[in-house]
């Protein structure tokens, strides 16, 4: 799916839980989300509210949109839910890494949800394309 500049500006200036539904819905729409990688491969983490979080998008863009003037290095890749439920959720277990859904900025950090939010949320709108 192509966003439209529209779409991008409109989202930018939403609020956290506004990003995070359409996360959401988007994520489920399309099976993968997105997140960014570094140059050994690992999985890239953010800081916000004192912790460690493991950021996702729902498209390419908004991660590009985030990265933008920051340091190189950085892999922008998506995961499908196959990938996110047998590898990226391990992780997120081993470490108890909280998850940052749509961050715009290093102020803006999107809405903070546990897995268990995220994958109970994720599980109902994937449940409408059933």
């Amino acid at each position: 799916m192509k966003l439209t500049d529209k779409e991008i500006s409109a989202l930018l200036d939403k609020s956290a839980e506004v990003r995070y539904r359409y996360s959401i819905k988007r994520i489920a729409d399309a099976y993968c989300l997105w997140t960014i990688i570094s140059s050994d491969g690992s999985y890239c983490l953010i800081v916000g509210n004192g912790c460690q979080m493991l950021p996702i998008w729902p498209f390419k863009e908004y991660v590009e949109i985030y990265l933008c003037g920051k340091t190189v290095g950085f892999d922008v890749v998506s995961i499908d839910l196959n990938k996110f439920e047998n590898e990226v959720i391990n992780i997120i277990c081993d470490n108890n890494f909280p998850i940052s859904v749509f961050p715009v900025s290093d102020e803006d950090t999107g809405k903070i949800v546990d897995l268990d939010t995220f994958v109970k949320d994720l599980s109902v709108d994937l449940e409408n394309y059933r």
